[in-house]
C-alpha cells in the first residue's frame, strides 16, 4: 500500500501522549498500515500542543472552554495532584521529621489512606470530573475538526465512550487498548466510584472490535469480570533501543558495593516505604539503594522515613530524575533493578511495570516482590529473585543473596540481557497485536 493510500488511525489518551511510552509504541506499530494521529488531553496547558514524530504526529489539547469556568471553580485539578493531596492522605504530613511524634505514629504509612466520607467524596467527585473533561474536549475537538479515522484505538477507560461514539457515526474499526483494570486500580474508594467505573467499562467494551490488556492474568480477570471475551495480551515490553549508556555517578557513591536501583513515579501502593526500611537492615558495607523518580509530595516523605531510619546518603540515595528515554542507558549503571510494588490491588497483584523490561535490556538482575506476571517472567527467564513484602525477612535473604553470590549476580544479569533481546521485547510481545491490525488492514 502506497504511503499516499494509507488509511487513517486515531489514537486516544486521557492525558497528554508522552507521559505514557506505551503511546508511542502502539503508534508507531500502527504506522505501519495507517496515517496515525495521537489526540490526548491536558487540563494544565492553555493551548493546543502538536509534536510531529518520524511516524505519527501527536496533538495534546487543552480542556474544553465549555468547561474552563468549572474546572477553575472545582479547583480539583489533574489525577497526579488528586493523589498526592498530602494532607488528606496522611495527617502526619503537616508533622515530618517532628521529633515529638511518638512511635505509633511513626508507623502510620502513606500507604494507607485515612478511610474517611470526606476522602472518599473528593476522590469519587475527582474521577468524575477527569471522566467528565477528557470525554467532552476530545468529542469537542474531533467534531470540530471533523475526524473521519479508518480505525480507532482508545487508550484506558476514560477514552472508551467517546471511542465507541465515533464507531457509531463513522462505521469505524475500534480497539481497546486498557492499561490496567480502573475498577479496581486504587485502594480505599467509594464502594459507588469502583462499582461506576466497571459498569461503565462494561456497558462500552462491548462495543470494540478488538481489546488488549497488559498480560494473560489481567485479561483473565477483566474477561471475567467484564463479560467480554477474547481480552489479548500486549505486555510493556520495550521496543529493542540501540546500546545506550547514560553516564552517572552512582558507581562512584556505591564505591565498590552491590547497586540496587529502582527507577519510577514516587507513589503510595509501590512499596519503596518498605524497601526503606528493610535497607536499615542490610550491611550498609555490601549494597545501597538508589531511589530514581520525579520530585513529589511522596518523595519528600519517603526521604523523611530515610531520616528516622538512619540510611539516607548512607547506603540509600534518592538521584535525579531523568527522561523516560535514558532510563534503560541509566539503569545500566546499576546490578539489581526492583519492583517493589505492593500487590494489595488486583491492578498491582497482576502488574506488567515498564521497568521489568528496561531492567532486562539494561542487562541487569531483577528483585521483585511476589507479583503473578513478574514473578512467572523472572522464573522463565531465570534473571533474578522474588520475595514477599508482607514478610520482610525474604526481601534481606534476596538482597543478602545477590550481594554475596558473585556468580548467581553474574548469571541473573546474563540472563536478562539475553532473553530481553530474545523474547521480551516489543517486537516479539505484539505479534497478535500486530495480526489484529494486519486483518482490519486486508479487510477494508
Amino acid at each position: 500500500m502506497a504511503k499516499t493510500d494509507k488509511k487513517k488511525a486515531l489514537l486516544i489518551c486521557p492525558h497528554k501522549p508522552s507521559l505514557d511510552p506505551r503511546i508511542a509504541w502502539v503508534a508507531n506499530e500502527v504506522s505501519r498500515y495507517y496515517e496515525v494521529l495521537v489526540l490526548g488531553v491536558d487540563n494544565t496547558i492553555g493551548e493546543e500542543e502538536t509534536v510531529q514524530y518520524n511516524k505519527y504526529k501527536a496533538i495534546t489539547i487543552p480542556i474544553s472552554k465549555r468547561l474552563d469556568l468549572v474546572w477553575k471553580f472545582l479547583k480539583i485539578g489533574s489525577k497526579a495532584e488528586r493523589m498526592s493531596a498530602q494532607n488528606d492522605i496522611n495527617p502526619l504530613a503537616k508533622h515530618q521529621g517532628d521529633e515529638n511524634i511518638n512511635d505509633a505514629e511513626k508507623k502510620i504509612s502513606i500507604s494507607d489512606p485515612t478511610l474517611t466520607k470526606r476522602w472518599k467524596l473528593k476522590t469519587l467527585i475527582s474521577w468524575w470530573w477527569f471522566f467528565t473533561y477528557v470525554h467532552v474536549s476530545l468529542r469537542s475537538y474531533i467534531n470540530i475538526n471533523r475526524y473521519k479515522p479508518d480505525l480507532v484505538i482508545c487508550a484506558d477507560l476514560m477514552t472508551l465512550k467517546i471511542g465507541k461514539e465515533i464507531k457509531d457515526r463513522l462505521n469505524c474499526r475500534l480497539v481497546y487498548d486498557a492499561h490496567e483494570f480502573y475498577g479496581f486500580a486504587y485502594k480505599n474508594v467509594s464502594k459507588i466510584q469502583m462499582r461506576r467505573m466497571i459498569q461503565h467499562e462494561k456497558k462500552y467494551i462491548k462495543y470494540v472490535d478488538s481489546a488488549f490488556t497488559v498480560n494473560e492474568y489481567l485479561a483473565k480477570v477483566m474477561e471475567n469480570e467484564l463479560g467480554y471475551k477474547p481480552i489479548y495480551s500486549l505486555p510493556n515490553a520495550s521496543p529493542l533501543e540501540s546500546e545506550t549508556y547514560v553516564e552517572d555517578d552512582i558507581s562512584d557513591i556505591a564505591d565498590g558495593r552491590i547497586k540496587f536501583i529502582f527507577q519510577g513515579g514516587f507513589e503510595p501502593g509501590r512499596g519503596i516505604d518498605l524497601l526503606i526500611d528493610a535497607w536499615s537492615k542490610v550491611s550498609v558495607e555490601k549494597c545501597v539503594l538508589f531511589l530514581r523518580g520525579p520530585e513529589c509530595p511522596y518523595k519528600e516523605y519517603l526521604v523523611g522515613i530515610a531520616k528516622r531510619s538512619g540510611v539516607l546518603n548512607k547506603n540509600v540515595f534518592f538521584v535525579n530524575s531523568i527522561s523516560e528515554d535514558f532510563l534503560i542507558g541509566a539503569a545500566k549503571n546499576a546490578d539489581v533493578g526492583i519492583i517493589p510494588y505492593v500487590g494489595d490491588t488486583i491492578n498491582n497483584k497482576y502488574a506488567c511495570p515498564n521497568k521489568l523490561s528496561q531492567y532486562m535490556q539494561a542487562g541487569i538482575a531483577v528483585l521483585s516482590n511476589d507479583l503473578v506476571f513478574v514473578k512467572n517472567q523472572i522464573q522463565k527467564y531465570n534473571n533474578g529473585i522474588v520475595y514477599n513484602s508482607r514478610e520482610e525477612d525474604t526481601l534481606i535473604k534476596a538482597v543478602n543473596k545477590l550481594c554475596s553470590d558473585s556468580e548467581l549476580l553474574e548469571k541473573y544479569k546474563n540472563n536478562s540481557k539475553l532473553y530481553a533481546v530474545g523474547d521480551y521485547n516489543w517486537d516479539i510481545q505484539a505479534e497478535e497485536f500486530r495480526k489484529v491490525i494486519m486483518r482490519y488492514v486486508k479487510s477494508e
